[in-house]
């Protein structure tokens, strides 16, 4: 009698489990029709955020992990608009917001316009966000409704400041993949300008291996680079915790928004070609 129970168990469990992956697209892990060599094919340049002008010195917002369509009360959205909203009449509004990736819980249409429909608050101060792709926004061949939905409607872009640039890098598929690797790799090396960098996967994250870049000679090369071409800081989440790690350029792994209800202003001094994060709490 034990025993049935026992297998009785395992089966409810199994189809428990086959429900809980089916609602992040089962049917994925065995292949989709985008791959970071389609959706990274061309590295886009898009104009400066106007709300730079010819600001020497400015701070900008960082956040990650949103994950709209999450199981989980959304009270730090809340909290980020009226940070947003202290800063704006205090006349210390960020120049633009960035998030990090993982926008979508399921990858799904209406998670996204959610994310959207946030962003449109946001953007109701006067300012932009630019989004990077991250692995739950692909979940139920997510990309078509991202390509459609969210700005700036492509994954591997930058654009240039006054005196920075800004590259953001497409690592949904937890790797860069080598064409979007060597031609970022080569659009550093001819660029002298000091660069801030922002990607889903870390390349560290203080040893959490398991939530790296899966490829070990592909995140190795990639900090040398990184090192080597005056990139001062590499922004990513994914992990949910807050890491530190100077490589020379310094990786600011930020913690979860929606999970720990925190994100990063960010200081950037354009003449000093310096940067300097800060985490923030709701």
């Amino acid at each position: 009698m034990r025993g049935i129970i026992i297998i009785f168990g395992a089966v409810l469990l199994l189809l428990f489990s086959s429900c809980v992956l089916a609602s992040y697209g089962l049917h994925n892990f065995f292949g989709r029709d985008d791959t970071v060599r389609t959706r990274a094919e061309n590295l886009t340049e898009l104009a400066a955020p106007s709300t730079v002008g010819n600001s020497v010195s400015y701070t900008v917002a960082v956040i990650t992990d949103v994950h709209f369509g999450a199981d989980k009360e959304r009270s730090v959205d809340a909290a980020f608009l009226s940070w947003l909203e202290n800063l704006n009449s205090e006349g210390q509004i960020p120049k633009f917001v960035i998030c990090l990736g993982d926008i979508a819980e399921h990858g799904y249409e209406g998670e996204m316009k959610d994310y959207d429909s946030f962003c449109d608050k946001i953007r109701g101060y006067g300012i932009q966000v630019y989004t990077v792709l991250g692995n739950h926004d692909l979940y139920n061949n997510g990309w078509k409704n991202w390509k459609q939905i969210v700005y700036p409607e492509t994954s591997f872009y930058h654009f240039k400041t006054n005196n920075f640039s800004w590259y953001f890098l497409d690592t949904g598929s937890g790797t860069l993949g080598s064409h979007q690797f060597n031609t970022f790799v080569s659009a550093i090396q001819n660029d002298g300008a000091p660069k801030v960098v922002c990607m889903h996967y870390p390349v560290y994250a203080q040893g959490y291996f398991y939530y790296c870049l899966q490829d070990t000679t592909e995140r190795n090369l990639l900090i040398s680079y990184l090192e080597s071409n005056n990139v001062k800081i590499l922004f990513d989440g994914h992990t949910h915790m807050y890491n530190y790690t100077d490589f020379g350029f310094i990786e600011y792994n930020l913690p979860g928004f929606l999970e720990d209800g925190q994100w990063a202003l960010v200081t950037i001094d354009e003449t000093a070609g310096a940067v300097s994060p800060a985490l923030v709490s709701k």
